[in-house]
């Protein structure tokens, strides 16, 4: 992800949807490009499994123990709620213009 971010462009440079962040010391590597410039664009959605971000973006609030129990990605029974909080990021995040491609 931080080759991506510092190699790429993406429409969330555009302030189209929030930007994730590498980690605690990078942050999200914002106006940070190689000297070449952008070499190619992409996209990262996201939904993270965090009670404050649930809850500040999406209107979630899930128990420390669901939480814990959608980490589980071999346990069928969180399918429900995983794609429940799935569409909600995706509407949150996701916008048309993102899936028009590059202009002609």
């Amino acid at each position: 992800m931080t080759l991506m971010s510092w190699l790429g462009t993406t429409p969330q440079d555009q302030g189209y949807s929030p930007r994730w962040p590498i980690n605690s010391e990078l942050g999200d590597l914002a106006g940070v490009t190689p000297p070449t410039g952008p070499l190619f664009g992409f996209l990262r959605y996201d939904a993270a499994l965090e009670a404050d971000w649930l809850s500040t973006h999406l209107g979630e609030t899930l128990s420390a123990d669901e939480l814990s129990g959608l980490r589980r990605m071999d346990d069928p029974a969180i399918i429900p709620t995983v794609y429940r909080l799935g569409r909600k990021a995706a509407e949150l995040q996701m916008r048309r213009e993102h899936l028009a491609g590059p202009a002609a």
